[in-house]
């Protein structure tokens, strides 16, 4: 038996041949399994020496969560013993259950965040632009690097327009008709984060960019390096998916906070440290860093080392100032 990469049908994936006599027959992987309903897999659980006190709740929770949703927080729970996976001595459901609410809360929690730093960027962006370069800068070819990004954004504008389905488009267009687009502030709040971050980072002049990023007191190769970092998050968010322990494929470099290695740039630990520094400087009252604390908190079993913090979290450097806030 061997194994060879062939396209089927996408992505490629590994298949198996047997080689009958020169006649290489090659054998497609089938998934065979079937659906169970959720007594089932209670049971199943149930084998795996997960305790369940609280019947109706684990069955309230798998049927409004899905099985397969919820068995992304089972891993700190599991070990192998016999070859095969079951859980720690006395894992109770209730300990799956409290990381689950532990981890839609802290998306909520960074959501918050988020929605002060993207608002910031993107009236930050339109509006340095548009006192340089006027209200409708955005249609000037000469502010872009590459001239596919510029074509894309005038194809998303014409898009929105189209629709003409926000009330700030319909009241320009009942009241003008030239230039064929709104002004920029008008655009920008329809814009995509990923759209304004694709037209920062291939703004033409580094002084623009400057302009922009002096708002959040960093250099633009900083904030060009967060931003997509946060875009990747804010996605995450969107879509109700695990953060607490994600390795984030899309990381920022930290070069620009500290001197030695820092080597935890694809956990949440990353993620908290930019989200902190860029809130810092807008003098919002929102005490984001207090909240994680209190968030960590309430959660004490949590195993907050998989996020990137020290085991024994309070000891953190993150913690540094005195008031955590």
């Amino acid at each position: 038996m061997a194994g060879i990469y062939f396209a089927y049908p996408y992505p490629p994936r590994l298949l198996t041949y047997a080689n009958l006599g020169g006649l290489f027959v090659f054998m497609l992987r089938t998934y065979k399994e079937s659906p169970l309903n959720t007594e089932i897999l209670i049971e199943r659980l149930k084998n795996r020496e997960l305790v369940i006190s609280n019947y109706s709740l684990a069955e309230h929770c798998l049927q409004t969560n899905g099985y397969h949703r919820l068995s992304a927080y089972f891993h700190p729970f599991k070990v192998r013993r016999n070859n095969k996976s079951i859980f720690r001595s006395q894992t109770n459901f209730e300990d799956i259950w409290n990381l689950y609410k532990f981890d839609g809360e802290l998306r909520l929690l960074v959501t918050d965040a988020l929605e002060k730093i993207e608002i910031t960027f993107r009236t930050t962006l339109s509006e340095t632009m548009s006192l340089r370069y006027g209200s409708h800068w955005y249609l000037e070819s000469v502010h872009f690097r590459k001239q596919y990004v510029y074509s894309e954004l005038i194809q998303k504008i014409h898009e929105i327009c189209k629709r003409n389905d926000e009330l700030t488009i319909k009241k320009y267009y009942q009241c003008y008709d030239h230039p064929k687009f709104p002004p920029s502030w008008i655009i920008f709040e329809n814009l995509s984060f990923g759209i304004c971050t694709n037209i920062f980072r291939n703004l033409k002049k580094i002084n623009d960019k400057k302009e922009i990023c002096s708002v959040f007191n960093y250099h633009p190769t900083a904030i060009e390096s967060w931003i997509e970092s946060l875009r990747y998050t804010r996605n995450l968010c969107a879509h109700h998916s695990r953060l607490w322990n994600r390795w984030f494929t899309i990381c920022p470099s930290m070069q620009y906070l500290f001197q030695e290695p820092f080597n935890k740039e694809h956990t949440f630990y990353a993620q908290a440290i930019i989200i902190e520094r860029l809130l810092k400087p807008l003098l919002l009252d929102m005490n984001w860093k207090r909240r994680l604390f209190d968030l960590l908190e309430r959660y004490p079993k949590i195993p907050v080392y998989q996020m990137g913090f020290y085991e024994i979290w309070k000891l953190d450097r993150f913690w540094d100032n005195k008031t955590r806030n």
